[in-house]
């Protein structure tokens, strides 16, 4: 999981999809703004997202591969600075 945050509030966050097992149907972002409480769930088809106009503050991120078989284990969290 990588992300990059810009002066302006624009944010990007990356990771790689999992290295076995089946195929993700799509993907779970868990965001939170204290360390290991996500407070909101976003999901994505892709292994990225991008987003504009995030306020200022310190964002924490775990990404969470789903198929029909439901969801796989949370990846390391990391901390989203935006300035």
């Amino acid at each position: 999981l990588m992300a990059a945050a810009g002066q302006t509030g624009d944010v990007r966050v990356l990771w790689q999809p999992p290295r076995s097992g089946p195929s993700p149907a799509g993907y779970v972002l868990l965001v939170g703004t204290a360390a290991d409480h996500p407070t909101t769930r976003i999901p994505v088809t892709q292994p990225n997202l991008a987003a504009q106009g995030v306020p200022p503050g310190t964002y924490f991120v775990r990404a969470v591969a789903v198929n029909g078989a439901g969801a796989g284990p949370a990846s390391p969290e990391i901390a989203v600075i935006v300035p």
